[in-house]
């Protein structure tokens, strides 16, 4: 398996706590401020909340579920996503730097074309979400369920998934040259060109025989 170093979310200052809903709707339904800095929100569930456009720095968010939610074209720089629910939101367009995702239920979630680096995503379940145009430099995946989520057009630089399930997921105008996929479930996965997406990809012996099918090989 291939590791690579990622830089995480790096939140060192006191942050206030908010763990009511009163205070959540001040900092964010019924305020006019849209960069939060150096937040801890907790144990909240926030309906149908419109957080375009939003930058958000040095900020946790732990226990919080997040229902009809959009964080289209936000900004998340030393961010950290523990134990959340982002099920369907929309985060299309979305920068994110250094910022990790734990233990996280993003099912259906939508990354339209946003940018990660340095992000981590572990032990989290991003079923269904979609991937389409991606660009990400420095990404880790670990120990999370992919099963058919849609990458497409995504340009994957310095990316490792480790024991990820890649069940019927796919991956369309997609390179994975270089990447390591070898501790993987790739069981139905789906290429839209075997010569793009496969070339240069690295896997275990059992794989092989797997992408061989892909590629018209009869193994005997």
């Amino acid at each position: 398996m291939s590791f690579i170093k990622i830089n995480k979310p790096n939140i060192k200052q006191p942050l206030d706590k908010v763990e009511t809903l009163s205070d959540a709707a001040q900092y964010l339904e019924d305020s006019y401020e849209t960069e939060i800095t150096a937040k801890h929100f907790k144990g909240l569930t926030l309906s149908a909340l419109d957080l375009s456009e939003f930058t958000f720095e040095q900020v946790i968010f732990e226990n919080c579920r997040f229902i009809g939610c959009s964080f289209h074209k936000a900004s998340f720089t030393d961010v950290l996503f523990n134990s959340c629910d982002l099920s369907n939101a929309n985060l299309s367009n979305s920068y994110m730097s250094r910022c990790a995702f734990e233990e996280v239920k993003a099912v259906g979630a939508n990354f339209l074309e946003s940018f990660f680096r340095n992000v981590s995503i572990e032990k989290s379940i991003f079923k269904y979400a979609t991937l389409h145009g991606v660009k990400a430099d420095t990404l880790s995946i670990v120990a999370s369920d992919f099963d058919e989520s849609f990458f497409s057009d995504c340009k994957l630089k310095a990316a490792a998934f480790d024991e990820v399930s890649l069940m019927r997921t796919e991956f369309f105008r997609t390179p994975l040259k270089g990447i390591d996929l070898s501790t993987c479930n790739i069981e139905q996965l789906l290429v839209s060109s075997e010569k793009t997406e496969l070339k240069g990809v690295i896997v275990n012996t059992a794989q092989a025989v797997e992408f061989a099918k892909l590629l018209g090989i009869r193994v005997v």
